[in-house]
């Protein structure tokens, strides 16, 4: 958390590897997404519920550190386009085109029967909204998109 941090706050590497590169090496971000396609309900509860929570801290910390709502998701938005996880865009919506999830989920699978993809509790914890994806490459779609929905519930 404290390098996630450093980068998304002050812009420092993630990784400090001087003969391998300071990039992701995303080859198990890569396997999280094409092996749950492949295994049971147990495995796919467990890495939703790591990603929920990996979410919701990371909004937190950074609200902690002062950013406002839209600079950290600016920052988390940024982070995901620096791992090379895809072309990310956002205007009413969150899109992922071209995302490291494409190639290994059509070698690995047939279509998913739900999408793959948890952004909802980092955008919960940090603007108060849901968000749900509509779209994923793993339900065959061209592309990943999440729908951004305003929390109805108001707090007194």
């Amino acid at each position: 958390m404290h390098r996630l941090m450093g980068f998304l706050i002050d812009g420092k590497p993630l990784v400090e590897r001087p003969r391998l590169g300071s990039y992701i090496h995303i080859h198990p971000v890569i396997h999280a997404m094409g092996v749950p396609h492949v295994t049971g309900e147990r495995y796919q509860m467990a890495l939703r519920m790591g990603g929920a929570k990996a979410g919701k801290e990371v909004g937190i910390c950074l609200l902690n550190e002062g950013l406002s709502e839209d600079e950290a998701v600016k920052q988390v938005l940024h982070l995901l386009e620096h791992c090379k996880v895809g072309k990310v865009a956002m205007d009413e919506a969150i899109r992922i085109r071209e995302n490291c999830e494409s190639s290994r989920t059509k070698v690995i699978t047939t279509k998913a029967k739900e999408p793959t993809c948890f952004f909802n509790s980092f955008f919960y914890a940090v603007k108060n909204e849901h968000v749900k994806e509509t779209k994923c490459i793993a339900m065959g779609d061209p592309y990943c998109e999440w729908g951004i929905q305003v929390n109805m519930i108001k707090t007194i």
